[in-house]
């Protein structure tokens, strides 16, 4: 008779979504006997009813298994009752990284600050976007940024900013998603941070993306997490794929050689 473990993924949000399959693959491996295959069922348990979330990432869990030639590996989803999910919430949820999404943006900074001048995106900023944060309360945990790309990356490298630098990283430890793009219809994570940052609700999620789509911008336009008052100025050395952010005061001048990258909303 083939042996049967048991493998409880648990609540896996210290891992940004996309990357915590990673952590279950460790444990299947580590639990695996040496020399024998195994029946191993995994249970993953929704969180925040986002099952999406899950569903997208038991492909490439499975595939991460199968290259640890395990030989029976079992996926299941647990899913608490609760209400049902609304069209608006589905439409809200936040996918898994996707590293083809992240290179569908081929401006830089400059660009895309040229971008932003030509196409006179300020007063929809300063109107339509403006009023989604405040009708949402999230004013002072996120801003809106200009999306514009550092670096190319590869499928298995993320945008990872620590310390003021944002560089190119293979370590996912600790990984929490800082901004996030939209992308034909979906939201998807965009940079990290390694330290715990406020997670977007669907509501938000879905209401910034149907203004931005609506006014063409999702090309321009995404948000990331902010600390009230502070700005963020940043420069991107192209020769070590470093890109430097400076936290600063909204009032000061912007230095020479710095380009503002994000927009803070204020209640008056």
């Amino acid at each position: 008779m083939q042996e049967t473990l048991h493998i409880d993924s648990g609540v896996s949000s210290h891992l940004a979504p996309g990357l915590w399959h990673e952590s279950i693959v460790d444990q299947i491996v580590q639990a695996q006997p040496a020399n024998r295959n195994p029946i191993i069922n995994v249970a993953f348990h929704c969180i925040r009813r986002q099952p999406h979330s899950l569903y997208a990432a038991l492909e490439e869990l499975g595939g991460g298994a199968s290259k640890q030639n395990t030989a029976h590996l079992c996926l299941s989803i647990v899913i608490p009752t609760m209400t049902a999910t609304t069209i608006t919430e589905a439409r809200g949820i936040v996918a898994p990284y996707d590293s083809d999404v992240y290179n569908t943006v081929n401006h830089t900074l400059r660009i895309a600050c040229q971008k932003a001048e030509e196409r006179n995106i300020q007063p929809v900023i300063n109107t339509a976007i403006r009023e989604v944060f405040l009708k949402h309360n999230v004013e002072k945990n996120y801003s809106a940024c200009l999306i514009h790309r550092h670096y190319d990356l590869a499928a298995d490298e993320r945008n990872v900013e620590q310390d003021g630098k944002a560089v190119a990283s293979k370590d996912y430890t600790g990984l929490y998603p800082s901004s996030w793009i939209f992308h034909k219809g979906t939201c998807y994570p965009y940079e990290y941070k390694r330290y715990a940052v406020p997670q977007p609700s669907a509501e938000f999620v879905a209401d910034l993306g149907d203004l931005l789509e609506e006014k063409g911008l999702t090309d321009l336009v995404g948000f990331q997490t902010y600390t009230d008052g502070i700005v963020g100025l940043e420069s991107t050395d192209r020769e070590t794929n470093v890109s430097t952010t400076i936290d600063q005061d909204e009032k000061l001048p912007v230095p020479e050689g710095m380009a503002p990258a994000s927009w803070a909303f204020f209640r008056v």
